[in-house]
């Protein structure tokens, strides 16, 4: 979501507000007839979970823009590799620690987070995508609680991308989508 990602301070309940509005679209998506997670879903009562919605997930970073033309090699689940242009490192602190974590624009043009932190495989999937936009001021915001699982967290088939080695969080986000499976 381009607002709250890019806004600046914002009420909690506003904010826990636009968080659930996107994660029920999300559920929507994912469960659409005819969608390819849909198969996934039939017969089951299983859904997407979340963590609580919690606003210390959101925190202020800064863009450290990539030098132009830049692009790194990155890992699908099935073993091939692609090469994705990156957009620059992502700087800011959660719960006093220090992160930066680099972001890359997809094949869909969409600038992308890929991320593993000391939830990875128990309380979440193995790894989580988190959507950003970018503009060109190089001060905002970046929003964990819109994290969510790669398509692969809900079945086979899937070629997600994942996280580069140097987008592993030492610390814990108990934001976003929860381990499906």
């Amino acid at each position: 979501m381009k607002d709250p990602a890019r806004a600046g301070p914002i009420d909690e309940e506003r904010h826990r507000l636009l968080v659930e509005e996107h994660r029920a679209a999300r559920v929507r998506e994912l469960l659409a007839p005819g969608s390819r997670t849909a198969p996934h879903f039939e017969g089951t009562t299983r859904r997407p979970s979340y963590f609580p919605v919690d606003a210390t997930y959101r925190v202020p970073v800064t863009l450290e823009p990539a030098t132009p033309g830049a692009h790194a090699r990155r890992e699908r689940v099935t073993g091939e590799t692609e090469t994705f242009p990156v957009v620059g490192l992502l700087r800011g602190s959660l719960g006093g620690q220090p992160f930066a974590l680099e972001a890359a624009r997809m094949p869909d043009g969409v600038t992308q987070v890929d991320f593993r932190d000391a939830t990875s495989g128990s309380e979440s999937y193995g790894f989580r995508y988190l959507s950003v936009d970018p503009g060109a001021d190089t001060a905002w915001w970046l929003d964990f609680n819109f994290a969510r699982n790669p398509l692969c967290a809900y079945g086979d088939g899937y070629r997600c991308v994942l996280p580069p080695p140097q987008n592993t969080l030492t610390i814990p986000i108990r934001a976003g989508e929860r381990r499906f499976r």
